[in-house]
Parts: C-alpha cells; sequence; structure tokens
C-alpha cells in the first residue's frame, strides 16, 4: 500500500497534488454550515464583541 502510493506521487505528482486538492475542497464543502447559521454565527460573534 505504501509503495503504491510513493510511485502515484513520484510518477504523477501534479495529478496526485490536483487529487488532494479536490478532496480537500469536496471535504470544506461536505463540513460548511449552512448560510443561515454562519450568518447567526457572525452576529452572535459581533454581538459577543
Amino acid at each position: 500500500g505504501v509503495e503504491k502510493s510513493q510511485d502515484v506521487t513520484v510518477d504523477s505528482n501534479g495529478d496526485f497534488t490536483s487529487t488532494c486538492q479536490q478532496e480537500m475542497k469536496v471535504s470544506k464543502l461536505k463540513f460548511k454550515p449552512p448560510t443561515m447559521i454562519k450568518t447567526q454565527f457572525t452576529r452572535v460573534m459581533r454581538h459577543s464583541l
């Protein structure tokens, strides 16, 4: 398993990196709160400040 992933990184570094970045974007979208919650949270933060 480790050897194979190393080969992928060495052989096609650009593809491997772009895939990682895509996965990061997807996970960020998954865990991103809805805009309503986001604005409420921002209001609370501003209010406490």
